[in-house]
Formats: structure tokens, C-alpha cells, sequence
């Protein structure tokens, strides 16, 4: 009697093979992580974009806009008041090729020579050249602002408005725009006496 016997090859892949699906793994999440980083770019792009347009036009953060899946904007609302949707994409349109022409490098370093120009139209060459000798002093012996009393029309009220503490280290500073915003450093007798923050002045 003879038996039927069955015989069983293990054929293990080439190495060259292995290499090739292993390498196609890998473009694969080299593929997957350039997508996230450039999705990433995108969207820090428009929020930097976005916090420029709020610079300049702090109400566009109470704009409210509504998008349709394919990400059409269907409503937009400012102070909850509804606004056209064309003229909302024509205004963004215009102020987003704003900020981005203000923030290449070579506009900073342009709008800066300009706003030596116009503060030169009011200051002697000399006073700029004094601000090479000034800085705000390190005193920790001194008594602290927030100690010491000055009635609004003191003479040592008006000379400490001259003395550089920490507050103008920050004083035109983003985070300190964000504090100041609790309070209301206008007040309203100085209206009239200051027109060019009355009449700009965002609620």
C-alpha cells in the first residue's frame, strides 16, 4: 500500500522585496506628514492673518459668518446685525492683501523709516540722539507707583509721567493691549480735549 505524502515549501520573501514594501510604507507617512504639515502652515497663516486684521480693525472679531459644507460662507453678522455676504468677501479680500503686504519683512523695515521721518517733523536730530543714553533704571529699593499718592495736578504726578519704569517696557506691547481693555483709560472729560481717540475709539 503506498501512502500519499504532501510536502510543504516555506519560501520566505526576498529581501529586496521586503525592502520595497517597507520603503513604500515609509513614503507613505513621509507623504501623510507633509500634508499635516502644510494643513498646519495653512492654518497658523490665518490666524496670524487674522489677529493683523484685528490690529487695525478690532471690531472684525465680532464678525459672526456661516459656512455651507463646502465651506462657502452662506451668513455673516457683525454686532449681530446681518451684512451682505459679497461685501464681506470683498472686504476681507482687501484687508487680508493688506496684512499680508504688511507683514514681508521689507515693509516692516520700510513703515519703521517712515515713522522716524514723521517723528523727525517734530524733534530735533539731537533728542534722538539722546534716546542712546536713556533706559528704564533698575531700582528695587524704590518705593512701588501704586504706594505713593499724586493728585491728578501735582507737580510730582507731572514729572513721574516722565520717569521710564517696567510699564514701558510693555506699554505698546499686544499682551498689554489685551489687558488694558478691561478699562476705560479715556475718560470722558478728555473727550473733548482729545478728539483723535474720541473719534476712533471701539466700544
Amino acid at each position: 500500500m503506498i501512502g500519499t505524502q504532501e510536502k510543504t515549501t516555506l519560501e520566505y520573501p526576498r529581501l529586496g522585496d521586503l525592502l520595497a514594501n517597507v520603503g513604500s510604507i515609509v513614503s507613505i507617512l513621509f507623504m501623510i506628514k507633509y500634508f499635516i504639515i502644510l494643513l498646519n502652515q495653512y492654518f497658523l497663516d490665518q490666524k496670524i492673518l487674522n489677529e493683523l486684521i484685528n490690529f487695525y480693525y478690532p471690531e472684525f472679531k465680532k464678525i459672526r459668518i456661516q459656512k455651507n459644507w463646502r465651506g462657502n460662507i452662506v451668513n455673516a453678522s457683525l454686532n449681530n446685525i446681518k451684512i451682505d455676504t459679497k461685501n464681506y468677501r470683498k472686504f476681507y479680500e482687501k484687508v487680508s492683501n493688506q496684512m499680508r503686504q504688511k507683514s514681508s519683512y521689507l515693509n516692516l523695515l520700510y513703515e519703521i523709516s517712515r515713522l522716524y521721518f514723521v517723528m523727525r517733523s517734530s524733534k530735533f536730530r539731537n533728542e534722538f540722539q539722546k534716546s542712546h543714553q536713556i533706559g528704564i533704571k533698575i531700582n528695587l529699593f524704590q518705593q512701588k507707583e501704586s504706594d505713593i499718592v499724586f493728585t491728578p495736578k501735582s507737580e510730582k504726578s507731572f514729572e513721574n509721567n516722565y520717569i521710564l519704569n517696567e510699564d514701558d517696557a510693555e506699554i505698546l506691547s499686544y499682551y498689554r493691549s489685551q489687558a488694558d481693555k478691561k478699562y476705560d483709560l479715556i475718560p470722558e472729560e478728555m473727550y473733548d480735549e482729545v478728539d483723535y481717540y474720541s473719534m476712533n475709539k471701539i466700544s
